[in-house]
């Protein structure tokens, strides 16, 4: 799976945010904070992503869901599923 650390510039709280706020689905420890999507600029590019992605591409993607450490209320943001701006 591909990985990359952005520069946040815009973040989402979805609905499953709220889903998983509210029953705790998908929450793997809490405290929770919701967040899940994100997009931003490419800091750093993981192994598996190198091919596709280079530093400085506008990027949106998903972070680990419900997972401690990995909400987008943060200015740099670890993503793992993502879509370059040129995808479209």
């Amino acid at each position: 799976m591909l990985q990359l650390a952005i520069h946040q510039k815009s973040r989402l709280n979805a609905i499953s945010d709220t889903l998983m706020s509210n029953s705790g689905y998908l929450v793997a420890a809490w405290p929770f904070v919701m967040g899940c999507d994100a997009a931003g600029v490419v800091v750093d590019v993981g192994a598996n992503a190198g091919s596709k992605f280079k530093i400085g591409d506008e990027v949106c993607g998903c972070t680990r869901l419900g997972i401690p450490g990995h909400s987008t209320a943060q200015e740099f943001v670890s993503i793992k599923v993502v879509f370059s701006s040129s995808d479209n």
